[in-house]
């Protein structure tokens, strides 16, 4: 689990070696991405802040981790505070802090698993990742950092750690510029683990309107004349929409008398029945009864008209 501690160490170790090699402690670490501790914006915890504890007084003059914070907001900010038992006059030149993190679960990839890595050193901070075969600074726009007496903190929006839902991580101190890890924090060869609290999607409230009932539309075309075929049609309405209807069957009778009907579609929105009107028929009356389905409803109409 704690494969490329060798990687950070020398990430440390350059970051000495180029402050000697310029001259300059600030331009050395600037070069390998270490950027000046700032205070931090406070940070609204939600429900998932947790705290870690490590035994205190093992460190080997090194900086002595007592307790890691981690936290995070609803808008996904991720705040890690690192306290140390043995720093109240601050940090020296030669001393660090490492947070080492697993962002996405899978042991396949970073180095070892890890894919993070955040370094303190003195004033210094930076994050760093890895690139498939070296740790190397982050794009992080997000990133706040702070050192104070006792405290290494920093922030970042789990959009720079590659989306993160949760950490997998350790701590790890140096005293001598990462040549040598001095406390490290769950011990041995465990890491912590930590899980993002986010708020869930509010419920919809779209609801679906009820259904429409249908209403079926029965009307005749002109009047029934002796000899002729008369018809009579029928629709159905949804709301302001007409349908046709899934069914029509009709029947019909002169007098006492079956007549021929047929039901045919259309023309659109409609079903129709026409019925052969009997030669010798005027002056009676045909009596019209049609059976109209739409979809699980229905209903029988029957219809009575003088003949011309």
């Amino acid at each position: 689990m704690r494969a490329g501690l060798v990687s950070l160490a020398a990430m440390l170790a350059l970051a000495s070696v180029a402050a000697s090699a310029s001259g300059h402690l600030r331009e050395g670490r600037a070069a390998l991405g270490f950027q000046p501790a700032h205070a931090l914006v406070p940070l609204h915890a939600g429900t998932g802040s947790q705290t870690y504890t490590d035994r205190i007084g093992d460190a080997n003059g090194a900086p002595d981790i007592s307790t890691i914070e981690v936290a995070n907001d609803d808008q996904g900010n991720i705040a890690v505070t690192v306290t140390l038992a043995n720093q109240s006059s601050g940090f020296q030149t030669n001393e660090g802090v490492l947070v080492v993190m697993d962002t996405d679960g899978n042991g396949a990839t970073g180095t070892g698993g890890f894919d993070y890595v955040y370094a303190g050193v003195k004033d210094h901070t930076g994050l760093f990742v890895w690139n498939g075969s070296a740790f190397t600074a982050a794009n992080a726009s997000s990133l706040q950092n702070s050192t104070s007496l006792g405290q290494v903190a920093f922030r970042v929006n789990r959009s720079d750690l590659g989306n993160t839902t949760g950490l997998n991580f350790y701590v790890a101190t140096t005293r001598d510029n990462g040549s040598s890890i001095g406390d490290d924090a769950p011990d041995g060869s465990g890491v912590f683990t930590y899980r993002l609290v986010l708020p869930t999607a509010p419920p919809s409230t779209t609801t679906t309107p009820p259904a429409v009932p249908p209403r079926f539309v029965v009307s005749p075309v002109g009047v029934p004349h002796a000899g002729k075929r008369f018809v009579v049609r029928a629709r159905i309405l949804l709301g302001a929409q007409s349908v046709s209807p899934s069914a029509l069957g009709c029947a019909a009778k002169v007098g006492g008398s079956v007549v021929r009907t047929t039901a045919v579609n259309g023309p659109a929105p409609y079903r129709s029945c026409t019925v052969l009107i009997p030669i010798r028929s005027k002056g009676k009356s045909v009596s019209v009864t049609l059976l109209v389905q739409y979809k699980t409803s229905g209903t029988t109409r029957r219809l009575t008209y003088k003949i011309r």
